[in-house]
């Protein structure tokens, strides 16, 4: 899990110990959630710095590197209450940022979730179809990368 510490500004790699304290650090949304402190330190949800960590997956040493671009094109952002509009800064935010980190992936996957709503948990599944579907439709695209890397091996 990739969090942020939040009074430093750095990245933290949470590859050891427990997995749910490194969810628990990594799902810490600023203003909708408290920071998780952390072997001294202060962690909030690693997309602050880092959305979608290509280049840190890249750094412990993937082969093969594939990003889920999770952004909605003309999305209407609500404004009706500071809790609205915290989280539709942070989520503007992080899908200009989105744009630029996924470039140095070797499989991208966009699905669609245009009808997903992050706060909706009893609407997940059509969220959950979507990336199925999503990654279906790309298996073509990471057998061919798969294989291309193997040729090289």
């Amino acid at each position: 899990a990739i969090a942020c510490d939040i009074e430093k500004g750095k990245i933290i790699v949470l590859n050891k110990g427990s997995v749910a304290k490194a969810i628990r650090a990594s799902t810490s949304i600023p203003g909708i959630y408290v920071p998780f402190k952390h072997q001294g330190r202060l962690l909030v949800d690693g997309a602050v710095l880092d959305p979608v960590p290509v280049s840190t997956v890249k750094k412990m040493g993937a082969d093969i590197v594939i990003a889920v671009d999770l952004g909605v094109k003309n999305k209407h952002y609500p404004a009706n209450s500071i809790f609205e509009i915290i989280y539709s800064t942070f989520d503007i935010i992080q899908g200009e940022l989105d744009k630029y980190r996924v470039l140095d992936a070797d499989v991208i996957i966009k699905p669609d979730v245009s009808q997903c709503d992050k706060f909706d948990l009893a609407g997940y599944d059509k969220c959950f179809q979507a990336g199925y579907d999503a990654v279906y439709k790309a298996l073509p695209c990471i057998k061919a990368v798969i294989k291309e890397r193997n040729k090289n091996v």
